[in-house]
């Protein structure tokens, strides 16, 4: 390869990595604002505190070089309400990929519900039916079924979390993932970070989420 070309492209990763990390600066400065909006503590790296709370659950067990940022927790309403920015890594080399998210976590005392986790359904998981990857389906509603993969151990118990207004809600939010356990609940949107002018709204959709759950 010519030398001017090498240089051309060691010039265009420079310019690549100063403009990521200034973007990346501006929507820490952005978020750290909104916490204050919000009465929330903020932390740009993390407190340690989240990772004890989530790490049962199936986001938090993949790849590696996990990371939280930009988190913004406190009390909102009656539930205790966690909002950060959460990277992983998979694979090496060439086949590394890197997924970043916005997650929201909220505890609340009004919130029991039976461990599950829920993703939007994609060909490989229709796939899985045939060698025993089961996914929890609901007859009367199979538009739902046919757009998650719902999975968990009490069937049950999930089918009675699953009311009426909790299908609705997800079949009118196409791409939402969700795990939930006992009082606890997270739900996000893969590989998606959720620009900081939309975060009150973020906000509002994941107590309205708690609240349907809340009902079961």
């Amino acid at each position: 390869m010519d030398f001017p070309l090498i240089l051309f492209f060691l010039v265009l990763a420079a310019v690549v990595i100063v403009f990521s990390f200034y973007f990346e600066q501006r929507r820490t400065k952005q978020l750290g604002a909104i916490a204050t909006e919000l009465n929330l503590e903020f932390y740009e790296n993390g407190n340690g505190q989240v990772m004890g709370l989530v790490q049962d659950f199936q986001l938090f067990s993949k790849g590696r070089n996990r990371r939280v940022r930009n988190l913004m927790q406190g009390q909102v309403e009656d539930a205790f309400v966690a909002i950060f920015d959460y990277r992983y890594v998979t694979g090496r080399g060439k086949h590394s990929h890197t997924y970043d998210q916005t997650v929201i976590l909220l505890r609340s005392e009004q919130l029991q519900v039976p461990k599950f986790s829920l993703y939007p359904e994609n060909f490989l998981h229709k796939m899985g039916d045939f060698l025993g990857y089961h996914d929890i389906d609901f007859a009367n509603h199979p538009e739902f079924s046919n757009r998650y993969l719902l999975r968990g151990e009490n069937e049950i118990l999930i089918h009675k979390a699953f009311h009426s207004e909790v299908i609705a809600f997800y079949e009118n939010s196409r791409g939402l993932s969700t795990e939930a356990s006992d009082s606890r609940l997270i739900f996000y949107r893969a590989m998606s970070k959720v620009p900081p002018e939309e975060m009150h709204s973020f906000l509002s959709v994941g107590l309205k989420v708690l609240h349907l759950f809340a009902r079961s």
